[in-house]
């Protein structure tokens, strides 16, 4: 029972994150939004230094079990970034066009692809989608309950894992430094020029 709860609580705070949502006003500014993606930008390259990498490091010193996880971390999301149909953040403009998924079933594909770990700054944007406030906190909470399968399975295989976790820490980073330059940092970084997103990324 205490398993399960504490595998839980990353879920919970993307569901507490989610409901942020319910607290702004139904047009979001266009820097309010940025500054959100400098935040979880920061966030996401703080984890992917300190949770991730330097653990990883530690474990392994051999650089070449490090560096190659990075490289096919990234490499995965850019794979799924070409075969998933999506829509990129602050554009109405579609990737693989040739898909016949309505754009509500696109928006669900790129939150899934770039699981981002804070559910406020997941389900925010969604609602500037023409999402309504109820469907962007449904979504954004569901986006965090992949963390306790997932640790859920690395208990049940913790043996194997355990001897791969340095290469699994580093693909994990590789996979997040993608998302953050890939989605997170154009975002920040479009329309009229601003400190404050740079400076939210910063914080």
């Amino acid at each position: 029972m205490i398993m399960w709860l504490r595998l839980l609580i990353p879920f919970f705070g993307t569901t507490l994150g989610s409901t942020v949502v319910f607290f702004v006003k139904n047009k979001q500014s266009e820097l309010l939004s940025r500054c959100f993606s400098g935040i979880a930008s920061g966030v996401m390259v703080a984890a992917s230094i300190w949770s991730l990498l330097i653990p990883a490091m530690n474990q392994e010193k051999n650089i070449l079990v490090i560096v190659p996880g990075i490289f096919l971390g990234a490499l995965l999301l850019l794979f799924l970034d070409c075969i998933v149909p999506h829509m990129h953040p602050g554009t109405n403009e579609e990737e693989r066009k040739e898909s016949h998924f309505k754009k509500t079933t696109k928006l669900v594909f790129a939150v899934t692809l770039h699981n981002i770990p804070e559910g406020a700054i997941l389900s925010l944007p969604l609602k500037s989608n023409d999402c309504s406030k109820h469907k962007a906190f449904w979504i954004g909470s569901l986006s965090g309950i992949v963390e306790p399968i997932f640790g859920y399975v690395t208990i049940l295989f913790s043996n194997w894992i355990l001897e791969c976790l340095p290469f699994c820490l580093s693909f994990a980073a590789g996979a997040m430094l993608f998302v953050v330059v890939e989605e997170l940092v154009p975002e920040m970084a479009q329309g009229k020029h601003s400190n404050l997103p740079t400076i939210s990324f910063l914080f």
